[in-house]
């Protein structure tokens, strides 16, 4: 029987995504066995809650006692392309696009995955209007969703709630990533030639 901190340590483990049982327990016998690997992961755990987000995209950045304005270097960077708004479900979405490196415009971070069915609280839709209804330079918005089915009906969902917020829609373009991003495939798992090229031929 195994002892209950491992137990514990596991289960924990198993909670994460992509992570399965027998996963979840060879992870807690590697950390068992590392000493100092354990307490860099202890330190991180606690470093994480100074985790915040960027008020105007909702991207995670370090928050520290000092720090007067929120803002992710995106979003304090003045010669990113004010006009243009890059619609992204997670950080992790968000991130692979900079590595690719082929957007200079502005993002916004859903946090999370958005249903047909429903859009819980948890999906920054009513921030995602706001920030559209204010912003009079917009010219351009991009639904950067991976293109699933669930994707694809999001995306078309968000569309129609995107329009109805625009200050000036009929002067607002609404596309999708293009060419390049195969069908049911995941934008964090993209590689940065896809990315190059779904971003260069949105629709």
């Amino acid at each position: 029987m195994l002892p209950p901190p491992i137990r514990e340590t596991a289960d924990l483990i198993r909670r994460l995504p992509g992570i399965g049982p027998r996963q979840a327990l060879r992870c807690a016998f590697y950390i068992l066995r590392r000493p100092q690997e354990r307490e860099d992961l202890k330190r991180a755990l606690e470093n994480i809650s100074n985790i915040g987000n960027c008020e105007k995209c909702f991207r995670a950045i370090s928050i520290t006692q000092n720090t007067a304005q929120r803002l992710c270097t995106s979003c304090h960077d003045p010669k990113r392309a004010n006009g243009t708004l890059c619609v992204v479900e997670e950080d992790t979405d968000l991130e692979q696009l900079e590595k690719a490196a082929v957007f200079k415009g502005q993002y916004f971070v859903l946090g999370g995955r958005l249903s047909i069915a429903y859009h819980p609280q948890s999906i920054r839709i009513n921030e995602l209007k706001q920030r559209v209804s204010s912003d009079q330079n917009l010219k351009e918005i991009i639904l950067a969703l991976s293109p699933t089915s669930e994707g694809n009906a999001a995306a078309l969902w968000l569309k129609q709630a995107v329009i109805e917020s625009a200050s000036s829609s009929e002067n607002v373009k609404i596309t999708r990533l293009g060419i390049g991003m195969p069908s049911g495939g995941e934008i964090e798992y993209a590689d940065e030639e896809t990315l190059r090229g779904a971003m260069k031929n949105r629709n």
